[in-house]
């Protein structure tokens, strides 16, 4: 049998292959550049801030044994596929504070200095270390900001927007946002209390309860600091009758998602943002939701079998126990149950159970996840 020599593959071809890859996923990308250094030379590098390059749907949970762990299992929502990955600055003077999009936001210990970090290219990008001046009351304090950050989320264009609730006389949040390539962030403050945020398309969006679904205009030029709040969806009976809302998006379409507490059960819609308002929604054929006051994910079901198409899963916390709220699009049944103690065997294999303590911490601190064979999947 005739040996192929596969460094010797048309570079035309080389070059499409590699295309076709990143375009699908960022870790088969990796896995094709490590083939030979033919190969390697005709694709580009992944060690870049490219949106091309940003893990599509990955996320990360994981056990976490002791402080020393520094190996993360990440999932990819849409595949199912299954990775764990050495975080080997962890052992290098950085702490992790937050994970998103697969992205990981570390601190370094000794100048407080914040990078974001691609778990896959092993590329670390530097954070700005000072900010603007122009928010009024904002305490920007990167030693101590594992305390008091509530949310981070990362554009396509690689800017980092920072989420803080800062308990005061005035209900109000804090953001910052800049790109790598800053010399500082921006600061600005909102004086309302969403319900949820979520950054959308490169666009910030928050639910005022007294507004509506409301986005904020992050304007970037380096001498204006100016912000601008646009009502997207304006309130109406509608939005003044819902409760705990949820913002996050499921195969491409913008969902909010509200629980109704007068008559237990929810309210499910489309938001049109050309039309600017609310479409109400039955099913999400093919997926499942994952709905939580620190974050919210949808998950493609068949890739994964232990959880149920058409469903929402409500994540809560209640006298320090994960409790998780189950409502079944097609029937319209609900139940409640207790998420996964330590107690529970260490080869269950149910993404669900994950899910609520992944979702309800600042960063993922869930049971290590074990597919059906017990294998914590394929080491990157």
């Amino acid at each position: 049998m005739t040996k192929r020599d596969w460094a010797t593959l048309l570079i035309d071809l080389v070059v499409r292959i590699g295309l076709i890859l990143l375009a699908d996923d960022v870790t088969e990308f990796v896995r094709f550049r490590a083939v030979c250094r033919s190969w390697r030379s005709c694709a580009p590098n992944p060690k870049d801030l490219d949106s091309r390059f940003h893990p599509r749907k990955w996320i990360m949970y994981s056990s976490i044994d002791s402080p020393a762990t520094t190996a993360f299992d990440f999932v990819n929502l849409s595949t199912g596929k299954k990775l764990l990955v050495d975080l080997t600055e962890l052992r290098c003077g950085y702490s992790l504070i937050y994970v998103v999009d697969g992205l990981c936001l570390l601190k370094n210990n000794r100048t407080h200095m914040l990078a974001l970090l691609n778990p896959f290219t092993r590329f670390l990008t530097h954070l700005p270390n000072r900010v603007s001046h122009n928010s009024r009351q904002f305490p920007f304090v990167l030693e101590h900001i594992a305390g008091i950050l509530s949310g981070v989320y990362i554009s396509s264009s690689s800017m980092v927007v920072l989420r803080f609730d800062i308990d005061d006389e005035e209900d109000s949040i804090h953001l910052v946002y800049a790109k790598p390539t800053d010399s500082m962030w921006i600061a600005i403050d909102i004086e309302i209390m969403p319900s949820d945020s979520f950054l959308y398309r490169d666009q910030f969006y928050m639910i005022d309860p007294n507004e509506g679904l409301t986005r904020i205009n992050l304007h970037h030029e380096k001498n204006s600091h100016t912000q601008v709040t646009d009502v997207v969806v304006p309130c109406d009976r509608d939005f003044m009758d819902l409760d705990d809302c949820y913002l996050v998006e499921c195969d491409g379409k913008f969902i909010m998602v509200a629980e109704i507490y007068d008559s237990p059960g929810h309210q499910m819609f489309r938001i049109d943002l050309e039309e600017r308002n609310l479409v109400a929604i039955e099913c999400i054929d093919g997926y499942a939701l994952y709905l939580a006051a620190q974050r919210s994910l949808s998950i493609y079901c068949k890739s994964f079998w232990c959880a149920h198409d058409n469903c929402i899963y409500f994540c809560k916390r209640s006298h320090g126990r994960e409790l998780m709220i189950v409502v079944d699009l097609k029937s319209d049944r609900f139940q409640s149950k207790l998420a996964s103690t330590s107690e529970d065997p260490p080869n269950r294999c149910s993404l669900a159970q994950d899910m609520v303590p992944y979702q309800n911490s600042r960063w993922p601190r869930g049971g290590g996840h074990r597919n059906r064979d017990g294998d914590r999947g394929t080491e990157l």
